[in-house]
C-alpha cells in the first residue's frame, strides 16, 4: 500500500474518536436519541450484550436507564475501557514518533481529540495510562520549564485521583473486595493461585481445563489482563511476549529517527501493562501485529523484471 502504519492507525483513530465523541454529545444531550439508538442496535445489530453497538459506535446503556450518573464513550469497542486503549496507544504514537517534541504538541488537533476521548470514557484504565503517557512525554521534551510541567501535572493527576469517584474511591474498593470479588484485584489473587502451580507453561485458554465447563460465566470470567496472560500461557510465553514487544516498538522508533528510544519503548510497555490490568487484551490480534511494528517503516525496493 506503500503507506506506514502508524500513521494511517492514529488517522483512523482520530477520525473515529470524532465520530464518537458527536455520537457522546447528542446522547448526552439528548437521551431519547440514546434510547432510540439502543433499539435499533437490538434489532439490527444483536450481539447479546446490555450495550448494543451499531457499526461504528457502542450505546452506554447504564447512563440511559439511570445506573450510573455519567455517561462513558465506548467508541466502536464494546466497553469504554477497551477503547481507552485503543486511543491511548494512537496518542502514544502520535507524540513519541515526533523527532523534536514540544509541549505545544500535547495542544494540536490530533492530540487533543485523543486526549478528550479518553477523558469522555470514564474508564480508570484509561485514565491512568493518559496520565502516565502525557507524564513520560513531559520527561522527554528539552525545555528549562520541563520540571514545571511535570510538578503541575503531577499535581492534577494527584488531585483528580483524590477527588474521582472512578479513580481513587473506584481502585480503594475493589481492593478491598479482591478476597470476596472476581474484580481486577480478585481475578489477580484467583489467578496467582493457578500461576503457582503450573507458572511456566500455563493452564491454556481452554475453560473447561480450567473450570471443567466449556461455558463462558461471571464464574470463569477474570478481567485481569496480565495474570490471565500468565495464567493461560505461563511466565515463558509472557516474558518472550513482552521482550518481542520491545524490540519491535525499539526498531519502529529507530527507523523513525527518534531519540530516546529505549526510555520510550519502556513507556509503551508499561502503559500498556499499566491499562491490560483491567482489560483482556495482550492476546488480542492487534496488540499481536504489534510485534511486526518495525517491518512497517523499512523501505524496501522491488525491482519491475521480477
Amino acid at each position: 500500500m506503500n503507506t506506514r502504519f502508524v500513521g494511517v492507525y492514529v488517522k483512523t483513530i482520530y477520525y473515529y474518536s470524532i465520530v464518537g465523541l458527536l455520537f457522546y454529545c447528542i446522547i448526552y444531550l439528548f437521551p431519547s436519541f440514546g434510547h432510540s439508538l439502543n433499539l435499533i442496535g437490538e434489532l439490527f445489530f444483536p450481539n447479546n450484550t446490555t450495550n448494543n453497538t451499531i457499526i461504528i459506535y457502542t450505546i452506554e446503556s447504564s447512563y440511559l436507564d439511570g445506573t450510573l450518573n455519567y455517561l462513558k464513550n465506548p467508541g466502536f469497542a464494546w466497553e469504554a475501557g477497551l477503547y481507552s486503549i485503543f486511543v491511548n496507544i494512537a496518542l502514544y504514537f502520535s507524540l513519541f514518533s515526533l523527532n523534536k517534541p514540544t509541549v505545544s504538541s500535547l495542544f494540536n488537533v490530533i492530540n487533543l481529540v485523543l486526549i478528550g476521548t479518553v477523558l469522555s470514557t470514564f474508564s480508570t484504565a484509561g485514565y491512568i495510562g493518559l496520565f502516565f503517557i502525557i507524564l513520560m512525554f513531559l520527561f522527554s521534551v528539552r525545555t528549562k520549564l520541563k520540571y514545571l510541567y511535570i510538578i503541575s501535572f503531577l499535581l492534577i493527576g494527584i488531585s483528580s485521583y483524590l477527588s474521582l469517584e472512578y479513580l481513587g474511591d473506584k481502585i480503594s474498593d475493589q481492593a478491598e473486595q479482591a478476597f470476596e470479588s472476581q474484580n481486577r484485584f480478585g481475578s489477580f489473587l484467583l489467578d496467582w493461585e493457578d500461576i503457582k502451580k503450573r507458572p511456566l507453561m500455563g493452564w491454556s485458554r481452554d475453560e473447561k481445563i480450567l473450570f471443567g465447563d466449556d461455558a463462558w460465566t461471571l464464574e470463569t470470567h477474570r478481567p485481569n489482563g496480565i495474570t490471565n496472560l500468565i495464567r493461560s500461557y505461563g511466565l515463558l510465553y509472557f516474558l518472550l511476549l513482552g521482550y518481542l514487544w520491545f524490540l519491535s516498538i525499539k526498531r519502529y522508533l529507530y527507523y523513525s529517527g527518534v531519540r530516546s528510544r529505549i526510555f520510550k519503548t519502556f513507556v509503551f510497555l508499561a502503559a500498556l501493562y499499566m491499562m491490560a490490568f483491567s482489560q483482556l487484551v495482550l492476546n488480542s490480534y492487534f496488540f499481536l501485529s504489534l510485534l511486526f511494528l518495525n517491518y512497517s517503516n523499512k523501505r524496501y525496493s522491488y525491482s519491475q523484471n521480477k
